[in-house]
This record gives C-alpha cells, sequence and structure tokens, in this order.
C-alpha cells in the first residue's frame, strides 16, 4: 500500500490477460466500478511484499475504513466488491478472492498468472532481452509490410488490367 520503500519482492508490472478482461466472466459479474476495484486490488496484490495478498505486513489486514480511503471509494462499494469477489466463481473455478484466517485479502490465483519477473534485480531489459525485442519487432514490420506490398501489387495489376 505506497509504503515508500522499495519492495524487494514486488515488480512494476502485472500482467491481466485481456481476452479474460474483455470477454470473460468478470465482464458479466462485475459492474463497471468494482471491476475498477478489482483492477485496483491487483495492483495491491502485486505491490504487497506478500505477493497476491492484500495486507500491511504479514498476517495484518488492512482495515476497511483506510482500504476504501486509499482506494477512493466507501466502504460500502468496497465490502460489496469484496463480496462479491468472494462468491462469484471465475473462469478458473474458483472464486477470485479469499479472506485468510487472519482478516487478509488473498487474490486467489494472482501468481499463476503472473510471468517470472525481469532476469536483473534493477527491472531494466537486459541488452540480450532488447536484441530480441528488436528482433521481432523487425520480423513484424516486415511481415506487415510484405502483406501490403503484395496487396498494393495486386491492386496495381488489377488496376493495370482494367485499363487494357
Amino acid at each position: 500500500m505506497g509504503n515508500g520503500f522499495k519492495n524487494a519482492y514486488s515488480y512494476p508490472w502485472f500482467k491481466v490477460y485481456y481476452n479474460g478482461w474483455l470477454h470473460g466472466s468478470i465482464r458479466a459479474q462485475l459492474t463497471s466500478a468494482e471491476r475498477g476495484v478489482w483492477a485496483d486490488f491487483l495492483a495491491l496484490a502485486a505491490e504487497s511484499r506478500y505477493r497476491g495478498v492484500i495486507c500491511l505486513g504479514k498476517n495484518q489486514p488492512i482495515p476497511h475504513i483506510y482500504l476504501a480511503a486509499s482506494l477512493n471509494i466507501t466502504v460500502e462499494e468496497l465490502e460489496s466488491t469484496i463480496k462479491k469477489c468472494c462468491e462469484d466463481v471465475g473462469d478458473s473455478g474458483i472464486p477470485r478472492l479469499s479472506i485468510d484466517e487472519y482478516g487478509c485479502l488473498v487474490v486467489n490465483n494472482f501468481l499463476s498468472y503472473q510471468e517470472s519477473p525481469p532476469k536483473n534485480d534493477n527491472h531494466e531489459v537486459t541488452p540480450e532481452q532488447k536484441e530480441g525485442i528488436a528482433r521481432k519487432v523487425t520480423q513484424k514490420f516486415h511481415r506487415e509490410h510484405l502483406e501490403e506490398s503484395k496487396f498494393h501489387v495486386g491492386q496495381v495489376e488489377a488496376e493495370h488490367e482494367q485499363k487494357q
């Protein structure tokens, strides 16, 4: 929760599957406001020292009044979203959220959805990663450019035949 220190266990990102977000059960089961709170839960779970668990510290839940205030929502909105996320079964077959024996919020399956962290501790892209990214971008450009060229050549040939 914005604790001001660099968390050795967190990363500057978390992964969201856009297809599930746009077309999955979350779209039907949660309102747009609740989906916003859910996205905040994912960010808090990513930031947490205990990745996937929304808490102040080990076995220390965040009081709902404090959590709601930090998310700029009412306690009622927070508790309604928590209740729904604990009851609704997502595409994985288990509830999105659970509350552990201490009262901490646990984003179920959080870690299984996340990719491995960057290879270095500074979260910087290594030269090898840059090279791989550049190669993929170049290949994509050439594929797209080639398709455009084929279309353009076909179009020119068709126009030429029509003129004759």
